[in-house]
């Protein structure tokens, strides 16, 4: 669970615990790659506020932008993942409504290693994972948003 990130693949989770199914909730994704880049997404939404993304990458990535939004009722969020060489550079997710002001920024630093950039704002949402700065190796992040 949460996110997991090497070369060519980065992994998400995000809880939605604001209240309200989101069985019509709308996942819209803008892809842009240079090169030969190849990029897919999988969304799987399940009752309950579940949203779990899968993001595969191969070939030249460099300075491919891919931006996933989810939005309902009283609660949006997006994340913006830069990706560069099949590698997970940058990932920032912002909140707004129930959860606003979060900010959750990690950076792959390598294939085996990533350190968190920034810190979650927002008093009712928590950051769970191994975070040991400048050294995550190979860490598994995982992203709770509560109201």
């Amino acid at each position: 669970k949460g996110m997991r990130c090497n070369v060519t693949q980065f992994v998400g989770s995000l809880f939605l615990t604001s209240g309200g199914p989101v069985s019509n909730s709308k996942v819209s994704i803008v892809a842009s790659d240079m090169g030969n880049a190849v990029a897919q997404l999988t969304d799987i939404v399940s009752g309950g506020g579940r949203v779990e993304t899968v993001f595969s990458a191969g070939g030249a990535v460099d300075g491919a932008l891919v931006s996933i939004s989810l939005d309902r009722t009283g609660n949006a969020a997006a994340k913006d993942l830069e990706i560069r060489e099949g590698a997970l550079i940058e990932g920032i997710l912002e909140s707004s409504g129930t959860i606003q002001n979060s900010d959750a920024r990690v950076r792959l630093v390598d294939s085996a290693s990533i350190f968190l950039v920034g810190t979650l704002t927002a008093t009712d949402s928590t950051l769970l994972g191994p975070i040991i700065e400048d050294s995550l190796t190979l860490a598994a992040i995982d992203l709770t948003l509560k109201n």
